[in-house]
């Protein structure tokens, strides 16, 4: 695993001339690769064994992964402890009373611990230093591309989300104060209005540096504990049996769909933060425990707290006087810690969901799955600090329109829609490779089974049925368009790759070998006529790269002639693999070595196109 972790760079013939060459390597370390100009390919000549030098430089690189579990833990629990908490659950128990609101929060609660199994195991499968890495690696990358600008539009909502939450506080600070205004100018204009001008200050705040945003949250999390202390003594004080008994039902006696809809709506995203270790594999100290220890952790301590919010504001006060904004109102020792500690987590989360929201971009960017981002420098790091401007200052466009929907429960709705379905894909990759055993499928942990993947996916499309039947069909219509219009602008054929789509074919392939000793040799020809023909013949074709020939016309040619070859011989239903081992020039960056992978693969693709 440690050898996995290297990267390798080509040198070229002036490197070659001075004996040695130095590669930095992402720990800040160098290993020296000697090389002759008159041989074929790197020998060592001085200095330490290779196997010291790929020790040492290792162990370099794993000096930079500081994170423990614990925080990836807690980088989970930051996007889920929001202002909802706050400002909704009053709202929750009007309308399906204490036992709706805790079965509502007990389904969700299943769901994302189903998810966490699924995502772990995906997760665990080879190392992965963020969210988009890991759905390219297992749905290829124009689907994993489509999955991964949908998890982004989700955190960019779920910001919107958090500053709305905390203009609202704002507005119910101005309500219930005599000699102020209800509103500043009204809800809806105070909510866009003011949510934009937050929006553009925190996203400048995180384009400056991020390292801010770190300090930031620390702060947050403290005010989140005084917060929440507060409103709970607070709500306690007038806490009674007789209250919680009232509160046990819904007022009309049952829950209606409308009604559960609503509960849903806001109670889900309150755990949308499962995917947020996976963003710090890169820097865990033990990615592969970490990640589901802190995704699974989250989400039981989450539940665990907003249940006794949930009771707690259920025993303080009957039904007729259960105010929706009761719990922050009567924080203590005043309503201004409850009210002013809201604004600050809701400020705080955004900022969070800010700082993960341009580092997804940024990272679909380098990939180049989707055309145009490059284009426009949604790739590259500026500024004092080297952070993700670009793809802030884009972010901040995207999130702009979410403040403007007028309700936190529309934008709450948008961004659970857009997680509902990339946590969806993500289940059914992980039952399609547990179901194939494929050879690349070797999870860490959990070991889970097809049966319990696929209930995960089909969890998260009865959550998404339960809060908008009509929105689902528009996500995943949506999500069908855009990948086919990425597939389409990007050149490729196909919309398969990654491990679940490998998994797939591979079972093909040795299925398909494993027939062969069951077919029949018939020496005559009737017999051969009546017998079923079972054979599906699989090609490999290896190519010579243009850059192998000065004529690069003669290379192209000649594989032209060979995959005829293999068409005729195939007849059309079999499979056919075309390789070519291509020598590029030297590659500087990362950057260089994506331009040289596509390159290589257009002029493959070029080739299959013209054979038809």
């Amino acid at each position: 695993r440690a050898c996995m972790s290297l990267s390798v760079r080509l040198l070229d013939a002036e490197e070659c001339k001075t004996g040695t060459t130095p590669h930095r390597m992402p720990g800040g370390s160098y290993v020296h690769i000697w090389q002759h100009a008159d041989t074929n390919g790197p020998t060592l000549l001085k200095g330490k064994s290779f196997k010291r030098q790929v020790l040492d430089s290792t162990t370099s690189l794993l000096k930079g992964r500081t994170l423990s579990t614990f925080d990836a833990y807690m980088t989970a629990c930051e996007t889920m402890w929001g202002v909802i908490i706050f400002l909704k659950f009053g709202l929750l128990l009007q309308i399906g009373g204490l036992v709706g609101a805790i079965g509502v929060l007990l389904f969700s609660a299943l769901v994302q611990v189903f998810n966490c199994l699924a995502v772990s195991a995906v997760a665990t499968n080879g190392l992965h230093a963020g969210t988009h890495q890991l759905l390219v690696a297992n749905l290829g990358p124009t689907c994993g591309a489509t999955v991964s600008l949908l998890y982004y539009l989700g955190m960019s909502a779920l910001a919107a989300v958090e500053i709305c939450g905390a203009v609202d506080a704002l507005d119910i600070l101005l309500d219930h104060e005599d000699n102020l205004p209800s509103t500043l100018i009204s809800s809806y204009l105070d909510s866009g209005i003011i949510g934009s001008v937050s929006l553009a200050l925190l996203s400048a705040i995180r384009a400056y540096d991020s390292h801010l945003v770190h300090t930031v949250g620390t702060v947050v999390l403290i005010v989140f504990a005084v917060t929440l202390l507060s409103t709970l003594l607070g709500t306690l004080h007038t806490a009674s049996l007789d209250n919680l008994h009232a509160n046990l039902l819904p007022p009309s006696g049952t829950l209606s769909l409308d009604q559960a809809s609503v509960l849903v709506t806001f109670m889900y995203p309150c755990f949308a933060g499962i995917l947020q270790p996976v963003n710090k594999a890169g820097e865990l100290r033990t990615p592969y425990v970490s990640v589901p220890r802190a995704a699974i952790g989250s989400v039981l301590t989450s539940a665990a707290i907003f249940a006794v919010i949930l009771v707690t504001i259920a025993a303080s006060a009957p039904p007729a006087q259960l105010e929706e904004d009761a719990f922050v109102l009567n924080a203590w020792p005043h309503k201004y810690v409850g009210i002013l500690g809201t604004m600050v987590v809701g400020i705080g989360s955004c900022i969070s969901c800010l700082d993960v929201a341009p580092r997804i971009l940024q990272a679909i960017a380098i990939g180049g799955s989707v055309p145009g981002l490059e284009s426009i420098g949604l790739d590259l790091d500026s500024g004092v600090h080297h952070e993700p401007q670009r793809a802030t200052a884009f972010t901040l466009v995207i999130a702009l329109p979410f403040a403007w929907l007028g309700s936190i429960e529309l934008v709450a709705l948008a961004a659970a829609a857009c997680f509902l379905q990339m946590y969806f894909t993500m289940d059914m990759s992980c039952a399609m490779l547990s179901a194939l055993q494929s050879p690349g499928w070797r999870p860490k942990w959990p070991k889970i089974t097809p049966v319990e993947a696929t209930l995960a996916g089909l969890l998260c499309l009865a959550t998404f049925q339960l809060m908008d039947a009509q929105l689902m069909s528009w996500v995943f219509g949506g999500w069908a368009v855009l990948a086919m219009g990425i597939s389409l602008l990007s050149g490729n054929k196909l919309l398969g790759g990654g491990h679940a789509i490998a998994g797939l074919q591979y079972s093909i392939m040795l299925s398909s070998l494993k027939s062969l000793h069951k077919d029949e040799s018939h020496s005559s020809h009737e017999s051969a006529m009546q017998s079923p023909v079972t054979w599906r013949p699989q090609l490999l074709c290896l190519v010579h790269s243009p850059s192998k020939l000065e004529d690069g016309s003669a290379a192209d040619k000649e594989a032209f002639s060979l995959l005829t070859l293999a068409q005729q011989l195939e007849e059309g239903r079999g499979i056919t693999m075309v390789k070519t081992v291509a020598e590029p020039a030297p590659l500087h960056s990362g950057h260089d070595k994506a331009k040289s992978r596509r390159a290589v693969k257009a002029h493959l693709e070029d080739l299959c196109e013209q054979v038809g």
